[in-house]
């Protein structure tokens, strides 16, 4: 995934590019306390829920909204190719990015340091970074 992110006093706008489907088996949750994905270009598919229960389709003109205890995952982007979205999201919350397993809430840094061993990246891992960065563009 690449990304370029604009700060705002009310939270922040990012501009995704969305090259391949999530990487990890299990589903996260994110920083914010809540968020707006708008499909600009391509689509993709995502599972909801701690067990994957729902499946969701998001094309071109679509809302993807992603609170605070939203659990998902993307599983495949329409046709392989890149998704572009424009991602609003509010200020962050307590627990940060996380991810569940087996009904379970993990701290990303925990999940990736068990999972990911000589593995240096995850999309989620990638986007703990930047809930971090102070200002700016990254």
């Amino acid at each position: 995934m690449e990304r370029w992110r604009f700060d705002t006093p009310l939270g922040s706008v990012f501009l995704h590019s969305i090259k391949l489907p999530d990487g990890d088996p299990h589903p996260h949750t994110h920083p914010f306390s809540w968020s707006r994905s708008l499909i600009v270009k391509g689509g993709y598919t995502e599972e909801r829920g701690p067990l994957a229960e729902e499946v969701r389709r998001y094309g071109p003109g679509r809302v993807n909204r992603i609170d605070a205890d939203t659990v998902h995952r993307i599983v495949s982007t329409r046709g392989g190719r890149p998704v572009w979205t424009i991602f609003v999201a509010g200020k962050p919350h307590g627990h940060g990015w996380g991810f569940v397993v087996n009904g379970v809430y993990q701290d990303h840094k925990e999940y990736l340091a068990e999972r990911h061993v000589g593995r240096t990246t995850s999309n989620v891992a990638a986007d703990s970074d930047t809930v971090d960065t102070p200002g700016g563009v990254s």
